[in-house]
């Protein structure tokens, strides 16, 4: 009998064991999924930053920006789309892919406004892989200026 509890002792054990593995294994998989998405969130607000800062009154250069291809069009929008795909490529992201989409909008009544105009810009970062499910992060912002 001594040797059946010790048995049903040991099995008991490993049960707990297997589903606190089991556990350490989702929690892992949650930390890894929050980093990525506090990094994913982090540069895509930088973008947003870099768009406020340097656009001046032309934030149109912006519009069309994929980190997928090569870099194009003009400065300033060229040089930040090449130091925000360097930036995405070593910040530890699973195949990030990042994009910016500027949509001009112009007030119908200055004379109630009196920013000279505006644009919608949105930022959307997405990661991942087949395997892992693709993730998205997107933020949408108006960029204002004095100048008409």
């Amino acid at each position: 009998f001594t040797l059946l509890e010790v048995l049903i002792a040991v099995l008991i054990v490993g049960m707990g064991l297997m589903s606190t593995s089991g556990l350490m294994v989702t929690s892992i998989k949650g930390n890894t999924l929050s980093r990525d998405g506090t990094i994913a969130v982090e540069m895509a607000q930088a973008m947003v930053d870099r768009v406020k800062t340097n656009a001046g009154n032309t934030p149109e250069v912006y519009n069309g920006i994929d980190t997928s291809g090569t870099c194009g069009g003009l400065d300033p929008a060229r040089g930040d789309c090449n130091q925000w795909k360097a930036r995405l490529q070593s910040s530890g992201l699973i195949n990030p892919v990042g994009t910016v989409t500027v949509s001009s909008d112009v007030p119908k009544d200055t004379s109630a406004n009196p920013v000279g105009k505006w644009a919608t810009v949105t930022v959307t970062l997405t990661w991942g892989t087949v395997q892992t499910a693709s993730h998205q992060v997107t933020f949408t912002t108006i960029v204002s200026t004095w100048l008409t």
